[in-house]
């Protein structure tokens, strides 16, 4: 076998920083919150290569021993998943108090573009790819959309509670749309900083996602909304924007229904400033129809089923094919 830190060519890593963080250090000395813990998280991370060999073995060391919710899997929280030429074909995971696992994939040499999505919860502090010997690796093929769609929002956004990290509903828009992705949910703590709106504006990107309704109080979502979006649109006068509203509706229909004023009124002030790349996602739509209450684990974070239709509603918005 031939090994090589991912972080080495011609591999390549996407939607992370360089230490597989996704805020940079001078960002996270702002807060004090969870943000300066989940701001180190590698979800949205996707490690990209391609290769003939028959025989890819992983060795990955986590920054922390296996983390994570009481109702969210272990293959989610802290494994990784693997996709052979879009096709998902593994996930790997820890044990119970390790911070360093390994594993061995055996696959068809036929198929040759590999990709591998880091953990929701946890993070990356190093991973290495061994090949066979006689083997070829190169560089991956470039996304359709290089620049990144960025999803902002909570921890539905960051992944709870999907199985595994290629099942969140921000991997699942991107993988159908060929297009690079960062993910910028933070559990518990999207309350639409102007750090952060400062942050997201900074960045070079094909779309943006705008989706913290479920995090913020009502009075803050008043406070910020707007501007977050302002903020954005500023930096970046042609920008397709998404607005999404949240999807549990039923939790509080009362206080959702006053969210999903706030969230329409952002976008209809937009819309009747003149602007024409700014689209409404209305969340309440999500989880609606047959089988509902199966899209979630606690009628609020979904599941699997609950992050596929999610990732259907969004879809239908965003501009780009």
């Amino acid at each position: 076998m031939r090994y090589f830190n991912v972080k080495e060519a011609p591999i390549k890593v996407y939607g992370v920083l360089d230490n597989f963080n996704r805020l940079p250090d001078d960002i996270l000395a702002h807060f004090t919150n969870d943000i300066s813990f989940l701001g180190k998280s590698s979800v949205g991370g996707r490690v990209r290569f391609e290769t003939d060999s028959s025989v890819i073995e992983f060795k990955v060391k986590l920054k922390m021993a296996p983390i994570g919710w009481g109702h969210m899997p272990r293959s989610g929280y802290t494994g990784i998943d693997v996709y052979l030429d879009g096709q998902f074909r593994a996930v790997y995971y820890p044990g119970h108090d390790d911070k360093e696992f390994s594993a061995t994939l055996y696959k068809d040499p036929g198929s040759r573009a590999v990709e591998i999505n880091l953990p929701v919860v946890n993070s990356i502090e190093e991973m290495v790819i061994g090949i066979a010997d006689d083997a070829e690796i190169s560089e991956p093929k470039p996304y359709k959309y290089e620049k990144p769609i960025v999803f902002y929002g909570p921890s539905i956004t960051q992944g709870a509670c999907a199985s595994r990290p290629g099942l969140c509903f921000p991997a699942i828009v991107a993988r159908r749309l060929n297009a690079n992705h960062i993910n910028l949910g933070f559990s518990g703590t999207a309350l639409g900083e102007q750090i952060l709106a400062d942050y997201v504006a900074s960045l070079d990107m094909s779309v943006f996602v705008l989706d913290y309704d479920a995090n913020a109080w009502v009075e803050l979502l008043k406070e910020t909304h707007y501007n977050f979006y302002e903020t954005v649109r500023k930096a970046h006068p042609d920008l397709p924007i998404v607005i999404v509203s949240k999807p549990d509706f039923e939790n509080d229909p009362h206080e959702s229904a006053e969210r999903r004023v706030i969230i329409m009124e952002t976008y209809l002030k937009a819309y009747r400033n003149g602007d024409r790349n700014v689209y409404f996602c209305d969340g309440k739509a999500a989880y609606q129809g047959t089988d509902r209450d199966c899209c979630t684990v606690d009628f609020n974070h979904p599941n699997d089923l609950g992050h596929y239709r999610i990732a259907e509603n969004i879809y239908r918005e965003i501009p780009i094919r």
